[in-house]
């Protein structure tokens, strides 16, 4: 699997991506977890909301401090400040402490996201090896999934050590057993730290650069990006629809953990759920290469959007959980089939000039899709519950079916 210079190299980084991997539980329960702290699903959807904006608010001024301080920099100083919000997680009590972590969090992943893979490129190319970028990628997504299929196991064990609705007295404070979840979160992830400070290197030479011209250029570059994509009708749709996937996934992926609870689970059995929808999510990528050598991409596109609105729909009639927990993975997993042919099909209509302009607008509208889809979801899950919540998001497929048949091939 691992060939030897390969492992020589980049072993460090294998590994402390691993790690924070199997160790990212808390978001598997903190929907859920947050409400359980006294919390309503409004309060923790503005929360949610904060973090989306602060990713793309924060985006150039942390990318400022890789090119001045380095990209192992970044990604240490993204790593402090999720530790600390694991940390602290357990303590919050009002809505501002709520706001001001969730912000902190955003901005977390605004200092590694990009930095990690940047960092391994750029040090694979100074060591000559550029052959091993691709097994890189492919070993990256393998350790993800594999990380992720872990996570869930060890959730579910610690809830079943400390159970959710205990209390437990430490250190004459008393805490939940969910609260250990974060605790254990942010030992795992300080052991991702250690890693990465001790054995990882980087080559790196410190670039002058202003932060206020790099925000003029990125101003300077959507505004071309964005006229481009307003003359040309098949970019503007597919735009439109990235931001109503946005939406749809943002209201998925809040009110599923609610659903969850409405259908008899327990906090316990989030994890065994997660590892058993992981499984899926690394099997479906590889049916998607059969598919194409069959059908259209566009075809293959329009039967799957159309699928994913009915199973949508069709989640108001469930009555029993072990249904509604394979209708909701489903809901998830369809995903990672479509994926690995939506991608492609949206960068054949980009020209290659405007390619990194436009895929980075592509994440933006995505992102601002996520953050009012949380705004509208918390409100909706406190009011009618998550079960029609979801069922509502269907009818945000329509539009994105209707797109899928104006465009032409």
């Amino acid at each position: 699997m691992f060939k030897k210079e390969e492992l020589r190299l980049l072993w460090p980084f294998y590994l402390f991506l691993f790690i924070e991997h199997i160790f990212g539980i808390g978001s598997l329960i903190w929907t859920v977890y947050f409400v359980q702290k006294g919390f309503s699903f409004t309060e923790v959807g503005v929360g949610m909301s904060i973090l989306i904006v602060a990713t793309f608010l924060f985006e150039v001024p942390t990318g400022a401090v890789a090119d001045i301080f380095g990209r192992k920099t970044s990604v240490a100083i993204g790593f402090l400040l999720m530790i600390l919000f694991a940390v602290l997680a357990p303590f919050i009590q009002s809505f501002l402490v709520l706001i001001l972590l969730f912000t902190m969090m955003g901005i977390a992943i605004t200092f590694r996201s990009g930095a990690e893979e940047a960092w391994v490129i750029d040090y694979l190319k100074k060591q000559n090896k550029k052959e091993y970028i691709p097994d890189f990628y492919v070993k990256y997504r393998s350790l993800a999934s594999a990380g992720i299929l872990l996570a869930g196991v060890l959730l579910t064990g610690i809830l079943m050590v400390f159970d959710a609705d205990e209390t437990y007295v430490l250190f004459n404070h008393v805490f939940f057993g969910a609260d250990f979840v974060w605790f254990f979160q942010a030992a795992g992830i300080s052991f991702a730290l250690l890693v990465l400070l001790l054995f990882t290197k980087e080559d790196f030479k410190r670039k002058k650069k202003k932060i206020h011209l790099q925000l003029l250029g990125v101003l300077h570059y959507s505004r071309k990006g964005a006229s481009y994509i307003r003359h040309h009708t098949v970019l503007l749709l597919v735009f439109i629809s990235m931001l109503l996937f946005g939406l749809i996934g943002g209201i998925l992926g809040f009110a599923y953990q609610p659903m969850l609870i409405e259908l008899g689970f327990e906090l316990k059995d989030f994890g065994w759920m997660r590892s058993l929808a992981a499984v899926f999510g690394i099997l479906l990528p590889f049916l998607a290469k059969p598919a194409l050598r069959r059908y259209k991409d566009i075809k293959i596109l329009r039967f799957s959007f159309i699928l994913n609105c009915i199973m949508t729909l069709s989640i108001i009639f469930v009555a029993g959980p072990i249904v509604g927990l394979l209708l909701l993975i489903a809901l998830f997993e369809i995903g990672s089939f479509t994926y690995p042919i939506l991608n492609p099909f949206i960068q054949k209509k980009i020209p290659s000039r405007m390619r990194a302009t436009i895929t980075s607008m592509q994440s933006m509208v995505l992102a601002i899709g996520g953050a009012v889809s949380t705004l509208i979801a918390g409100p909706l899950v406190d009011v009618f519950g998550a079960r029609l919540t979801i069922f509502a998001s269907a009818f945000v497929f329509l539009p994105v079916i209707w797109i899928f048949f104006r465009i032409k091939r």
